[in-house]
């Protein structure tokens, strides 16, 4: 009897536990995911922010390009004739003025040329005078006098001949500026057209940089510029000369020329310079910092807060400055603009405003 009993426990405890085994596994499964919520939203934790309220202000977009300085004037003198170099009148580094003479070539021989031609000139000049008086006489023939005129005119060419190859024999600069290369030595021959010297006026620089087709509209005549040559730590004030016409077939784009003055040739030629030029300025609009825009999926969001939540906002962008940039669809003056941990955010995201 006693056996029985207990075996009869054993049954009932057994069914009992299958009861609630089988109670438990019958719960809906949408009601255990709604637990899990539940947990999950009151273990979220507020993220730290930063927020600055947004404002109208004012952005000055300016166009920033690289570039190169290059000499306002850049001339290589060559020989006009050939010949031997009898004598080199300037060195490198020399300040040269207008007019200078640079090198003799053969200048001796065409020298003599000329004075040999001076005095047949001369000769027929005079020559002609006594035949003239002498026809007033009637001592002397019309064919005489006709001859003698003849005689002076080709002499006169002669001379014009001599004294321009004596003149092809100076080389002279026909710009100030200081010698940037020498191509001879005295003593060396040349042939007609070997370059001797060149020489660059760089009291005013030419900065060339490239442009952009997008920015190229935005640049005129006469724009005034920052020339920063970092070589030197030094910012120059500029205008802008002249943007050209043609894009360039490989890189499509303009050129553009900037004139700076370098008075004390403080600027050397090639070195590199940063142009800087205000293109506009833009009053009573929406900035940002350009860290407080992200990029999601293509688009450019921010994260706006308001009553202790992050709320994600598509926007628009317009000019940039430096770290600047101007909003122009997507906030509102007044609005919190997250600009610290925006990167940590989720829209609807609890945050925690801090001040340091």
């Amino acid at each position: 009897m006693k056996r029985s009993a207990l075996i009869i426990m054993v049954v009932i405890a057994l069914a009992t536990l299958a009861a609630l085994s089988l109670s438990s596994c019958s719960k809906p499964a949408s009601s255990a995911q709604e637990d899990k919520e539940t947990v999950t939203a009151k273990d979220v934790q507020p993220v730290n922010v930063k927020v600055e309220p947004v404002a109208l202000a004012s952005l000055s977009e300016q166009i920033v390009v690289s570039g190169e300085t290059l000499a306002d004037s850049d001339v290589t003198f060559s020989a006009e004739n050939g010949g031997r170099i009898e004598h080199l009148a300037v060195d490198l580094g020399a300040r040269v003025g207008k007019g200078q003479t640079l090198a003799r070539i053969d200048y001796e021989m065409q020298k003599a040329q000329a004075d040999q031609a001076q005095a047949q000139f001369d000769l027929a000049v005079k020559t002609l005078e006594r035949l003239k008086a002498l026809k007033d006489e009637e001592l002397i023939s019309q064919q005489q006098i006709d001859e003698a005129e003849t005689n002076r005119t080709l002499a006169e060419a002669q001379l014009k001949i001599a004294n321009a190859n004596l003149s092809k024999s100076l080389i002279k600069s026909t710009i100030n500026g200081i010698v940037a290369r020498k191509f001879v030595e005295t003593g060396e021959f040349v042939g007609p057209g070997s370059p001797v010297f060149q020489i660059v006026d760089f009291k005013r620089i030419i900065v060339k940089a490239e442009l952009p087709e997008t920015l190229a509209a935005k640049v005129a005549h006469d724009m005034p510029v920052k020339v920063r040559i970092d070589a030197l730590g030094k910012e120059f004030d500029g205008k802008v000369h002249v943007v050209l016409p043609a894009a360039n077939p490989e890189s499509k784009t303009f050129q553009m020329r900037v004139y700076v003055d370098n008075q004390d040739y403080a600027i050397k030629v090639g070195m590199a310079a940063t142009v800087k030029i205000l293109a506009e300025q833009h009053e009573n609009v929406v900035v940002a910092t350009q860290d407080s825009v992200l990029n999601a999926n293509e688009r450019n969001i921010v994260y706006v807060e308001k009553d202790g939540i992050a709320h994600l906002r598509e926007v628009s962008l317009g000019a940039s400055e430096g770290h600047k940039v101007i909003i122009s669809e997507g906030l509102n003056v007044g609005d919190n603009l997250v600009v610290i941990g925006q990167r940590d955010l989720v829209d609807g995201q609890p945050v925690k405003i801090i001040t340091d």
